[in-house]
């Protein structure tokens, strides 16, 4: 989850290992791939999980927090379009 938007700077609500690695992720990174997430439509999401032999109910929990966190990914983009 992130924690804190601080221009180009994230800070993520994570501990754990390789932590360190999401130093490096700034809020562009965030705004394109979810804007590629987006793109996803929904029977995608569904023949995904159900390759992964999901079951129905788990895979559309799963959906949801997903696409919530891609809204929350496009929320960052407060300045319009970028490249």
């Amino acid at each position: 989850m992130i924690r804190s938007a601080d221009g180009t700077r994230l800070s993520f609500d994570y501990v754990g290992v390789h932590g360190d690695l999401l130093d490096s992720v700034t809020t562009d990174d965030v705004i394109w791939t979810s804007r590629l997430l987006s793109r996803l439509s929904e029977d995608q999401w569904e023949d995904a999980f159900a390759a992964a032999a999901y079951e129905p109910e788990t895979a559309a929990r799963y959906v949801r927090h997903i696409q919530r966190k891609i809204e929350e990914g496009l929320a960052l983009d407060e300045g319009g379009a970028r490249p």
